[in-house]
């Protein structure tokens, strides 16, 4: 028929999951949601309520695969048409929560739970909420959701440790309307040690393009649009030197630079 549904998507990631080296299954069914099943934080379409994909409104796609070499788990939202005002603020305000989890720095000893905040903050300032942890860990070809690390409000109790990979996935879910979720996998590093004590921070290591066509900019300070920046300079560098040129074209579209 040509038309996007939310089924069609999710087979069509699963047939490019399929042509990719050491590729052994999808580490979840896919969350694909248009409109108001995009708030649903666990949805799956089926055939009764697959919805066609249109430009009125955001499509949510949360996917991940199982490799022989490791476990990815990532959430990208999309609009194809012209977002509402409500809409680009809502979207760019999850992504600022994402940027300020991601720059945090925070002495060793510190629990995912005194770092859930610094996501969640950012919404809390505009009385907005999502009923769930901003992350999780992620096993290596076993359990997508895989701890003992996360960030949630009700795990206090593990430390965070280099080499620990954790999920940074704020969201805004609007019932009956739409969801909004990014998501990367980030791994902690260590940043400085000095007379202190032991810094770390976050290295992101899911590079796929953020889309950047809801963004409010003028809601973002110029710290965060150089973060955007320099990310999407790292994805470019990263994937395009295994794209055709037609791949590579768009790829360079999806990460041009935002300006203020």
């Amino acid at each position: 028929s040509g038309l996007v549904t939310e089924l069609s998507a999710e087979a069509q990631l699963k047939n490019y999951r399929r042509q990719t080296r050491h590729y052994v299954n999808d580490s979840f069914r896919t969350i694909a949601g248009f409109a108001a099943h995009g708030a649903k934080m666990h949805y799956a379409a089926d055939e009764e309520s697959n919805a066609v994909v249109n430009e009125s409104n955001f499509f949510l796609v949360d996917s991940g695969g199982q490799y022989l070499g490791g476990t990815t788990d990532i959430t990208r939202t999309f609009h194809f048409g012209s977002p509402t005002i409500k809409q680009r603020k809502d979207y760019t305000l999850v992504l600022k929560a994402v940027i300020r989890l991601t720059q945090t720095r925070f002495m060793k000893g510190s629990t995912g739970a005194n770092l859930d905040i610094m996501a969640r903050g950012v919404l809390w300032q505009h009385g907005i909420d999502y009923k769930c942890g901003t992350g999780h860990g992620v096993g290596i070809c076993l359990n997508v959701h895989e701890g003992p690390q996360n960030f949630s409000q009700s795990h206090r109790e593990v430390e965070l440790k280099p080499g620990m990979v954790i999920t940074n996935e704020p969201g805004i879910y609007r019932e009956g309307e739409y969801g909004v979720r990014i998501e990367n996998i980030m791994k902690v590093v260590e940043v400085e040690q000095n007379e202190f004590g032991i810094f770390y921070g976050f290295e992101t290591i899911t590079l796929a393009p953020i889309a950047t066509n809801m963004l409010d900019v003028s809601l973002l300070g110029h710290d965060e649009i150089n973060w955007l920046n320099q990310y999407h300079s790292r994805v470019y560098q990263a994937l395009s030197p295994s794209l055709d040129e037609h791949d590579k074209a768009w790829l360079q579209r999806a990460t041009q630079f935002v300006e203020l």
